[in-house]
């Protein structure tokens, strides 16, 4: 603390003072005398502990010594000044009536510069006081510049051991609170995005400057002029400080300020603030340094910045890949929106991911997966929401573009669903619109709970690029469920065709083998079909088939599978049905095809004759099934057509029920 503050009070510009020490007040008025018209300033001493206690309290730049005092003599007085001062020079020039080489040698080992006998000449006194003046301000010049190049050194390693822009400025704060001086300090960082500088790192800075220097935009900081013109720094008062918290701040708390640029190739990427301790002052010296000091941060924190970025699109990159490969790999929607969410998650860092997909008329939607954290959210799938109650979702697909929403709570776009949000603790949302070929088909909604998040138009244009991938998976896989359902749906009953049919059966057939469960398959026919066919067209035959494909699968069980067999011929898969409950339900079916009012024909009725089977002991194909029951419908049409025969429970010939 004694040597920067010794220092600032021995400004090149002063006075230089000179502390008199003898105990001869002749000899004091003589040397006062003579240095004073020389044009410096002097102090007198008649002891030894006199000058070292005015030593102690004011600023000495040269002290002449007499040996011979009572008390304290001149040797000890020169020992006890070396070691207080802490190797800060105050030069000591000895004055002595002995001339003998060992009084002269024992001055100069207890550290005096200079050795001058009794009577001296003036001029000679005041040259040699002018020399040791000069060599004391070459060496306090000297010692501050390896504090500083100590200091410099310091903050470079300490910055260097790191790329992570809070970890950089931590240390840079901590090595500058070991500059003696420094009372306090916070770094602003400027974020160019919003348009503010906001406190990233701060040490020791009390509440109100906390909470003032928290976001400041740039536009209305008192330090504008020191971020476009970094060179020139500022130095200020804090009773004459523009920032109204630093005039706060000021008072006995700390001395003054200084505000400089921390800048790297002709870019300011923010500001650092130090405040001296009380009673202290930086000054132009203090700046210089702190100035190379913020080159030196400046250029640390572009390298940390370059390395984030690329390891940024690194992430993005590995990201995209995995996403395209997923959809490259899978046709299952579900599989490659948690690939999506997943990554989107880890990547901004955000705190829920839901997507939605919007139906055919644009008014409503469904929410097919959600996450909240690293948590699926299986209980919100496939909620049915309408596009009135989330005007954000609206405006993405009408715009098809991505919605930035800073703070939910004060977005106008959802004053009329405020009162939803709130409970939700939604602070920050991103909602990216999900396009293929300019059509939206939904969205990706992002959000921050509780804190506010910035999205950045570089985190917008990725989340994009992900959507629009993610976007072609949703098409792919409705475009291969549509081909699907065609090669196993009939095209004009909408019911499962022959083939499908098959598939079904045989899966049936399995599973009642495996776990001993009861399987029932009803065939039935439309009879005279052809006549009616003939009789009013094929169209009213199609709209027939049509009709009582709705009335079968209206009558069936979720459970059961309707198909249609070929022609006029259909079928009903029943798992888990006994023959007596087939028989049953086969009768249901026949009497409401038989009370079905047919528009297009003339009588406007048809019936239809059914077989029933079930799965016996020994069967193991579908084939046998079908077979038992296509004897049990041939049996209902030669029995007279409009009525239902099982297929008896032992390998016999049917019987009509």
């Amino acid at each position: 603390m004694t040597a920067e503050r010794d220092e600032a009070r021995r400004a090149p510009a002063e006075t230089p003072a000179i502390l008199v020490v003898d105990d001869e007040p002749g000899i004091i008025r003589m040397l006062q005398v003579t240095l004073q018209r020389r044009g410096f300033g002097v102090l007198t001493a008649t002891s030894g502990r006199e000058a070292l206690e005015i030593v102690g309290r004011e600023p000495v730049d040269l002290v002449l010594l007499d040996i011979m005092m009572p008390g304290l003599d001149g040797l000890e007085v020169t020992r006890a000044l070396k070691a207080r001062s802490g190797g800060e020079r105050i030069p000591v020039i000895i004055l002595t009536a002995k001339d003998t080489v060992r009084d002269k040698v024992a001055g100069l080992e207890v550290g005096a510069d200079d050795y001058m006998t009794k009577p001296f000449n003036g001029e000679e006194l005041v040259a040699r006081s002018r020399v040791q003046l000069r060599l004391a301000v070459m060496d306090r010049a000297m010692r501050r510049q390896n504090r500083e190049l100590a200091s410099r050194n310091a903050v470079a390693v300490a910055v260097g051991r790191s790329l992570n822009v809070g970890e950089i400025l931590g240390a840079t704060l901590e090595q500058m609170a070991e500059v003696e001086g420094v009372g306090a300090g916070g770094i602003l960082v400027w974020e160019p995005e919003r348009g503010v500088l906001a406190l990233a790192e701060e040490r020791g800075l009390p509440a109100p400057l906390r909470a003032a220097w928290h976001e400041q935009p740039l536009g209305s900081s008192p330090w504008a002029a020191v971020f476009r013109e970094p060179g020139a720094g500022l130095l200020e008062e804090l009773g004459a400080a523009p920032d109204p918290a630093l005039r706060a701040a000021g008072g006995e708390a700390y001395g003054n300020h200084a505000c400089v640029a921390l800048t790297a190739k002709g870019r300011t990427l923010g500001l650092m603030h130090l405040l001296s301790r009380p009673a202290q002052r930086f000054g132009a010296e203090d700046m210089r340094f702190f100035a190379a000091i913020g080159q030196q941060v400046g250029m640390a924190l572009e390298n940390a910045h370059l390395y984030h970025h690329t390891e940024q699109q690194v992430s993005q990159m590995r990201a995209l890949y995995e996403v395209s490969s997923s959809i490259t790999s899978t046709l299952d929607l579900q599989e490659v929106l948690r690939a999506l969410i997943e990554r989107l998650l880890d990547l901004l860092k955000v705190d829920r991911c839901v997507v939605t997909l919007s139906d055919v008329t644009g008014t409503a939607g469904e929410v097919v997966m959600g996450y909240d954290g690293s948590k699926p959210m299986p209980w919100i799938h496939g909620i049915q929401i309408t596009l009135d109650r989330h005007p954000e979702v609206r405006r993405a697909l009408e715009t098809k573009k991505a919605l930035v929403i800073p703070e939910a709570l004060q977005e106008p776009l959802l004053g009329a669903v405020r009162t939803l949000l709130v409970p939700l603790q939604i602070r920050s949302m991103l909602v990216i619109p999900l396009l293929t070929k300019d059509k939206a088909l939904g969205v990706i909604a992002l959000s921050s709970l509780r804190e506010a998040r910035h999205f950045t138009p570089g985190d917008v244009e990725f989340c994009q690029i992900l959507a629009n991938q993610a976007a072609i998976a949703i098409e792919n896989s409705r475009l291969f469920a549509e081909t699907k359902r065609l090669a196993s749906t009939d095209e004009l009953t909408g019911l499962f065709n022959h083939r499908q049919f098959y598939l079904l059966l045989g899966q049936e057939v399995r599973r009642a083998l495996r776990y001993g469960r009861q399987l029932s398959l009803i065939l039935l026919d439309i009879d005279y079909f052809k006549a009616y066919n003939d009789r009013h067209g094929h169209l009213a035959g199609d709209e027939a088939l049509r009709q009582i494909a709705r009335v079968l699968k209206t009558k069936s069980r979720d459970v059961d599978m309707v198909a249609r067999y070929g022609g006029e011929e259909f079928t009903i898969i029943l798992p888990e049905t006994e023959l007596s409950q087939a028989a049953v339900q086969a009768e249901r079916l026949r009497v409401a095809v038989e009370t079905h009012r047919f528009g297009l024909a003339a009588e406007g009725y048809l019936t239809v004759s059914l077989g029933a089977a079930t799965l016996l002991e020994g069967m193991d194909r579908p084939e046998q099934l079908v077979h038992r029951a296509d004897q049990a419908l041939y049996e209902a049409k030669a029995g007279g057509r409009n009525r239902v025969c099982l297929a008896p429970a032992r390998a016999e010939a049917p019987g009509a029920s």
